[in-house]
């Protein structure tokens, strides 16, 4: 019987082939493009999970309201974690970690890169979390100071097919580590990324050396003896996962004990499992582009499981005297639609093989497209192939019901007498298809459109600084002791405008200060840079009020405030003058305008700045280098950086372009922009694939129709606008049903944005014109066919 239903599913699908093909078509490409989205999903939501003691792993952090601002600090104090080990019960383990960034790690001279997954971390890391060791003892491997792992993919980049393990790594061009294991490269789905591990007790020489580590004011991090926050990531082990609040309590006990109890600081254990999807402060941050990439991905499988369904329902009426035959001769409604079911189920097969095709295909370029990285192993891991299966169990499911039900139902005594008109069979069912084809579509249309708009905006709003060809290089504390003879020597060459140095590129993170209104006494948190007197005319900034005299810019106790930090500070009236406590008094001498410098994503912050006239001060920092746009950018950057070279010969030459590191900031909105403008190709080409089917289902249905029209005077024109109008009709509808839902769903996006478009009424009406020209270009192809035929063979055999 099976074997029979088969034959039977086979030929029928050959015997028509326009019908077969478009049904394949549609249902592998909605296929391939959902597998896609949902593995990238699958993908997010799967962080951490391979970790075999994923749901007892917590990180600490700390809370601390100062002046009304709340302040989230990641970092724990050395003695920290222990401390809570010894005093806590249900602490199982402790495992901190510090991150090097940066740092130029050597094996030779021929292999020395610069690397920023560099990690210290305690010998415990390896038996809290489950990364694999291929080689080394996971209980001793960090167990001793100066020694390291790294990774497969480390090992294979300074030492090749070599055995890495008792070879030598140089840290910084001052600490020798040597090797003792080697991990399998970390999980793309991993919080922790890693390529090299050192054992935490080599910090105890690292962090007194001159090295990229900012230590804080107290001195060496690692000699700190207070508990609290401090420099280090702190993950426990829990005995249970139900202990945290217990946990919580028996902190907070533990600082009050202590002199390190400060009733403005709370401390919360958060689980690693919900790290990934969550900022800093327990906001949302990665959340909202994984559910649009999900419904993304449900409604494009829709719409290919509807479009099977359209077409399928469509050619009901071609198989209704099977049907009725079938029942004269005994067939249960069960039994057909058991058959029809089965004829799905190999349609669903042959398409998901197909799916599986272009998927290896499309799979390089559509990971790449949006910036993603995925492993290997996770898409042959079981939750892939768990997600794959239940793709595959859906589709079938939904796609082979609707069509079984109503073919197994026909009436074999209407059937045969021959009372099955066209538009039974479930015309209202195709009809509401197409609607909701074209409404996913139109509003994947208005989203796109919509995310370039915001996404050109941003990239092209004026921030109040000049960022076209600056060159910005990262100085090391060496080179920073010779900051002016490196700028001097680079601003003397041709096609160099200006040099300035900063203790901090723009775009990161700030050092932070707090000082009081001198207006209100309230507490208020400014952000700090420190500058040359070459800063302001590198970059181009702006004055608000520019000093009196601007020979004190510079001199003595000055500084140079935002408008955000005059509004904060509530000094409107007079800002020029006034004193603040920023560690020692600080006169404002000028007030420039506002520029953002960090991402557009918030408004522009209080800022002050410190300009120096010594750059050896800032031990560090970067040089912001503006380039003539007319010179050879590529040569000067080799100028450069053979300059560079003289001054930190052991350390590879480092650069960014300004414009290129505001344009990283919206790497999750140029994501988000690829990936509408490709789905909602998707989508159309779906959708259109869908209507051309039920075009020429409707063309077949009524020849002999459009034959009696011809021979009774009906123009071509008047045959195409027959067929197109219907179909137009349905276009518009779900235009009117896209609008409001995809103004909503915009709008609400937009929110997140300080400085955002307004949708305009042009995006709507363009993204309906555009669906509208689609479906009269898909129809007329087939229409304007029919049209054109000779009436005398739709009426032969009348």
């Amino acid at each position: 019987m099976l074997r029979n239903h088969l034959i039977i599913a086979w030929r029928n699908l050959w015997r028509h082939k326009i019908y077969g093909f478009t049904n394949l078509a549609g249902l592998a490409s909605g296929l391939a493009v959902s597998i896609l989205i949902l593995l990238f999903v699958a993908h997010e939501l799967t962080y951490d999970r391979f970790h075999t003691q994923a749901e007892r792993i917590y990180r600490v952090v700390a809370k601390i309201n100062y002046g009304g601002n709340m302040l989230q600090m990641m970092g724990m104090s050395a003695p920290f974690g222990p401390a809570v080990q010894r005093a806590v019960p249900e602490v199982q383990g402790v495992v901190r970690l510090r991150e090097a960034r940066r740092i130029v790690v050597k094996a030779d001279p021929q292999h020395r890169f610069f690397e920023d997954k560099f990690i210290f971390a305690d010998s415990s890391l390896f038996t809290v979390f489950s990364f694999v060791l291929k080689q080394g003892n996971a209980r001793t491997v960090l167990s001793r100071p100066g020694t390291v792992v790294i990774s497969d993919r480390m090992a294979h980049k300074y030492f090749g097919d070599a055995n890495p393990i008792g070879k030598t790594l140089t840290y910084d061009n001052k600490h020798t580590f040597e090797i003792t294991g080697l991990a399998q490269n970390p999980p793309s789905n991993s919080t922790l990324d890693f390529d090299f591990v050192g054992s935490f007790s080599s910090l105890a020489q690292v962090e007194k050396g001159e090295n990229s580590f900012i230590s804080d004011d107290d001195g060496i991090p690692y000699l700190q003896n207070h508990l609290g926050s401090g420099s280090y990531v702190t993950y426990f082990l829990l005995n249970a996962s139900t202990s945290q609040a217990k946990v919580e309590k028996s902190i907070l006990k533990l600082l009050q004990k202590t002199n390190s109890y400060n009733k403005e600081e709370q401390y919360t254990i958060v689980p690693l499992l919900g790290a990934h999807l969550q900022n800093t402060f327990g906001r949302s941050s990665e959340v909202l582009p994984i559910y649009i990439s999900l419904g993304i991905a449900l409604s494009i499988m829709l719409l290919a499981i509807l479009n099977y369904m359209s077409l399928t329902t469509a050619q009901a009426t071609k198989r209704a005297k099977e049907v009725g035959v079938r029942k004269v001769m005994g067939a249960s409604r069960s039994e057909l639609a058991v058959q029809f079911y089965g004829e799905s189920i190999l349609t669903c097969l042959l398409a998901f093989g197909l799916a599986l095709m272009l998927v290896q295909a499309l799979q390089p370029a559509f990971y790449n497209l949006l910036g993603l990285r995925i492993d290997a192993n996770f898409l042959y891991s079981p939750v892939a192939s768990l997600t794959l299966l239940s793709l595959l169990v859906v589709c079938a499911l939904l796609a082979g019901s609707y069509p079984a039900l109503l073919l197994s139902r026909f009436s074999p005594v209407a059937v045969l007498k021959g009372k099955l008109g066209i538009n039974q069979g479930g015309a209202w069912v195709r009809r509401a298809f197409t609607v909701f084809q074209f409404a996913v579509s139109v509003g994947l249309i208005i989203g796109s459109l919509v995310v370039q708009q915001q996404l050109n905006f941003v990239r092209n709003r004026k921030l109040g600084f000049y960022k076209e060809q600056v060159l910005v290089v990262p100085l090391d504390a060496t080179t920073g002791r010779h900051a002016g003879a490196v700028k001097n020597e680079i601003r003397r060459q041709t096609g160099v405008q200006q040099v300035a140095a900063a203790s901090s590129t723009l775009f990161e993170g700030y050092t932070l200060f707090f000082t009081k209104s001198p207006t209100t006494n309230q507490d208020v948190m400014l952000n700090f840079l420190q500058v040359d007197e070459s800063f302001l005319n590198t970059l181009d900034l702006a004055w608000k009020i520019q000093p009196e005299d601007k020979t004190r810019i510079g001199t003595g106790n000055t500084i140079i405030i935002n408008e955000a930090a005059v509004k904060k500070l509530q000094i409107e009236e007079q800002p020029i003058g006034q004193v603040l406590k920023l560690g020692t008094s600080n006169e404002i001498v000028g007030v420039l305008k506002d520029f953002n410098y960090s991402p557009l994503h918030k408004e522009v912050e209080p800022l002050y700045l410190s300009v120096v006239k010594d750059t050896a001060t800032m031990a560090g920092g970067c040089l912001f280098i503006r380039l003539d746009p007319k010179s050879d950018i590529p040569q000067k950057v080799a100028a450069i950086g053979a300059t560079f070279q003289k001054y930190q010969p052991e350390k590879p030459f480092e650069y960014t372009f300004l414009n290129d590191s505001f344009n990283a900031l919206y790497k999750a909105e140029d994501r988000l922009a690829k990936m509408f403008a490709a789905f909602t190709g998707f989508a159309i080409f779906i959708a259109a694939l869908g209507l051309f089917g039920l075009v020429t289902y409707m063309a077949e249905t009524r020849t002999k129709e459009i034959g009696i029209r011809k021979v009774l005077g009906a123009s071509a024109s008047s045959i195409v606008a027959l067929l197109s109008r219907d179909f137009c009709r349905l276009v518009i509808l779900a235009n009117l049903i896209a609008w409001p839902l995809a103004w909503w769903v915009m709008h609400r996006w937009l929110e997140n944005y300080p400085y955002r478009i307004t949708l305009s009424w042009w995006t709507f009406i363009a993204a309906g014109l555009g669906a509208l020209l689609i479906a009269l270009l898909t129809i007329s192809f087939q229409a304007i066919k029919t049209a054109l035929d000779n009436p005398v063979k739709a009426l032969r055999n009348e």
